[in-house]
């Protein structure tokens, strides 16, 4: 007999869930029932009198589960890869004034490297956002930063010329691309979507976001330690067939400040890839095992995370039947490689409301990302500056620091008011941070006079976008059903990482044209169009 809604509420209130949860937990069981609604093999009876048997027992077994230590390891290790994600794609911007010291490289080339880099995450992104649906979520999840860490061990052994640095880099970028669709997936299938701390609520799988901008400014705070008292001095040529013997130039030995980035770098993704891989099992999303109709191994997941809690799993026998036999896959997909993917990708357009949600979140995920790239030359006229007065490269990378250092504060706040019904929940907050995010990009050329100025708008622009961006990552995965989630989020990023590659010609040529304002007019042009596409997203 499946448990009818009235029980299901009773016993939620009865454990301590609101509203907001109950109506979360309904929400995950139509997701999964979603693109299946003529499959009747997995509901005995609609969602308007009785939720889904196996999918209402799953809901209510992680609600009862809380934020407890299996859902606190996985926040923990998600983290680490968000903080992965910015730590090094900071390190390359700040690597490259010093790294193209020893290595000859012509100004037309100069993009080569962050443009490898560039291509490598899109290539990620697509690439995990797949496999995260084919493989599962926990072969990914090790697989992306294992990546990663080789392709920071192998930097600074390896790049001597300008193609190996851009191998390298598309290798990285990589790893690199499917920390976000793997981790946000990841987190939004195991971690609740509130708990409490002192009485605050907090939105979790926003709260991760806090690790990007701690890793921006992580990576910064090394480089001015490492880099500026272990490299070549400005203006020294490179050390090449074109050098006189007796000439001073730039040789690797006397290069060493951004290999020992990298190195530093790499240690801490080692640490990284023995706490996920070998400290904590993770164990494969119950919630992706029953939209793929792995009903016993979702079972036995549910009784692990139990077990791992130190909690007892309040199953009736009836309720253990339910998971006693495997059922057909949400949307019928049993075929393999290329298929199946072609398969989830159909999916995404099959039904009216996916399809405008996929085609909503491309467009809010290529302005966003439009603007951001764009935005990066805010702290590049910050250094540039700074070069034309001959400051040193250590003055330089400390005016980096309260740039960064603002995104951490503002990942904590977003996290307490993202989801609040007072402004709108996500679609509300996304609109309100994009505005805030725009702002400072349009206000630079009016307003940035002095240095301070120019700073104090970084900063402001890096707090909003990490808000924004927090609040983005952590709604993506819950607009789409479990069994196509990945791809869904993957596609999103792809798209965004795909004007990454475009974003610095065209600002590029903006700057020639429009001087230091018209790069940010633009990315300010950008956020506005990603914030506008939000209202066509679906509330909470």
């Amino acid at each position: 007999m499946a448990p009818d809604r009235g029980h299901l509420v009773q016993t939620l209130y009865s454990n301590g869930s609101d509203e907001e949860d109950i109506e979360e937990i309904e929400m995950d069981a139509r997701q999964m029932l979603l693109p299946a609604a003529t499959n009747q093999s997995h509901a005995s009876k609609s969602l308007d009198g009785t939720l889904s048997t196996a999918h209402a027992v799953l809901e209510r077994s992680l609600a009862n589960f809380g934020f407890g230590r299996y859902q606190r390891y996985v926040f923990a290790v998600c983290g680490l890869g968000y903080m992965l994600d910015l730590l090094w794609a900071s390190s390359l911007g700040l690597s490259l004034p010093v790294l193209t010291r020893e290595i000859s490289v012509r100004d037309s080339r100069s993009g080569d490297i962050s443009s490898s880099f560039s291509v490598g995450l899109t290539f990620g992104a697509i690439s995990w956002g797949i496999l995260i649906d084919l493989v599962g979520r926990p072969r990914a999840f090790n697989a992306t930063v294992a990546i990663a860490t080789a392709a920071g061990i192998l930097l600074p052994l390896l790049a001597h010329s300008l193609p190996t640095l851009c191998a390298l880099a598309f290798l990285l970028g990589i790893g690199i691309g499917g920390n976000i669709p793997v981790d946000s997936t990841v987190a939004a299938e195991n971690l609740p979507r509130h708990t409490t701390i002192r009485r605050l609520p907090i939105a979790l799988v926003t709260l991760l976001s806090i690790f990007q901008p701690a890793g921006t400014l992580l990576c910064t705070v090394i480089a001015r330690a490492v880099v500026p008292g272990n490299s070549c001095k400005d203006g020294l040529p490179p050390c090449g067939v074109d050098v006189v013997d007796d000439v001073a130039c730039c040789a690797s030995g006397d290069n060493w400040g951004w290999r020992w980035l990298m190195v530093v770098l790499a240690v801490i993704s080692g640490v990284a890839v023995v706490v996920r891989s070998v400290c904590f099992d993770l164990k494969e999303s119950p919630r992706y095992l029953l939209a793929k109709g792995r009903n016993q191994e979702a079972l036995q997941v549910i009784r692990h995370i139990a077990r791992f809690n130190g909690v007892h799993l309040d199953l009736s026998p009836e309720e253990e039947r339910l998971f006693e036999h495997d059922g057909e896959p949400l949307g019928t997909n049993t075929q393999a490689g290329l298929e199946a993917w072609q398969h989830d990708v159909t999916m995404l357009f099959r039904d009216g409301k996916l399809r405008k949600r996929t085609l909503t979140t491309w467009v809010v995920y290529g302005g966003d990302f439009l603007g951001f790239s764009l935005a990066g030359f805010l702290p590049y006229l910050l250094a540039r500056r700074g070069l034309e007065r001959h400051d040193s490269l250590a003055n330089i990378y400390t005016r980096y620091m309260p740039i960064y250092a603002a995104g951490v504060p503002a990942a904590v706040a977003v996290c307490l008011v993202a989801e609040s019904r007072q402004v709108g929940g996500r679609r509300g907050a996304l609109v309100i941070t994009g505005i805030l995010y725009a702002v400072p990009l349009m206000l630079f050329g009016v307003a940035a006079n002095s240095d301070i100025a120019v700073t104090a708008l970084s900063a402001s622009e890096y707090a909003a976008q990490t808000m924004f961006n927090a609040i983005l990552y952590a709604a993506t995965p819950d607009l789409f059903p479990p069994q196509v989630r990945g791809t869904a989020g993957g596609l999103a990023s792809t798209i965004g990482r795909l004007v990454t590659i475009v974003a610095p010609l065209i600002g590029g040529l903006a700057l020639e044209i429009g001087g230091d304002t018209l790069p940010l007019y633009m990315a300010g042009t950008g956020v506005l169009i990603a914030t506008t596409a939000c209202l066509w997203l679906p509330g909470e």
